[in-house]
């Protein structure tokens, strides 16, 4: 389902060409960069500047509908790549930061016990001031995240309004930090 709604219409195509690359990662026929993206659509939002592929969130149904689907696709793919860590891992959207606590702890462990990581690997995700709380902070510092890509694109309520962007304030960025 996933797949699909991207533009892939062939898993079966997609799974064949990772294989075919980890094989040769792992035959050191070709040197290993391997970063996992993981890609969150939604928005409570959107600004009129945003060119990544999100939309507003009708509801939070949605964005558990989206949760159940990753772990699905993940679990098609994970096998693929036992054996070979990953450089990176970076969660942008879209609006990571909207799927709820108890969401994302279900989420990353799920990633970081099927997929592997280099022990110093890039952990990084984008957040939101609106929707950062400590709960978030700490299920982060839980799973060893070391960059936080808060969406602070500015302080001027002129340039939030056009942007459409109204909700967020200067008091809630310094809250956020």
């Amino acid at each position: 389902l996933l797949l699909k709604n991207i533009g892939f219409r062939d898993e079966a195509l997609l799974k064949t060409l990772w294989k075919q690359h980890v094989a040769k990662i792992k035959n050191k026929e070709i040197k290993k960069k391997l970063d996992f993206y993981l890609h969150m659509p939604y928005c409570k939002t959107n600004c009129n500047f945003c060119v990544y592929a999100s939309t507003t969130m009708k509801n939070d149904g949605q964005v558990a509908a989206y949760l159940d689907t990753l772990l699905e696709q993940g679990s098609h793919f994970s096998d693929i790549f036992k054996g070979v860590k990953f450089d990176t891992f970076y969660m942008g959207g879209g609006t990571p930061s909207v799927f709820s606590t108890e969401q994302l702890d279900k989420l990353f462990s799920y990633i970081f016990s099927a997929y592997e990581f280099e022990e110093n690997a890039e952990l990084s995700i984008e957040l939101n001031p609106q929707n950062v709380t400590l709960d978030k902070l700490k299920l982060l510092e839980k799973y060893k995240f070391n960059k936080i890509s808060m969406g602070v694109q500015s302080l001027s309520s002129r340039v939030l309004k056009i942007n459409n962007r109204m909700y967020q304030t200067k008091k809630m960025v310094e809250d956020a930090i």
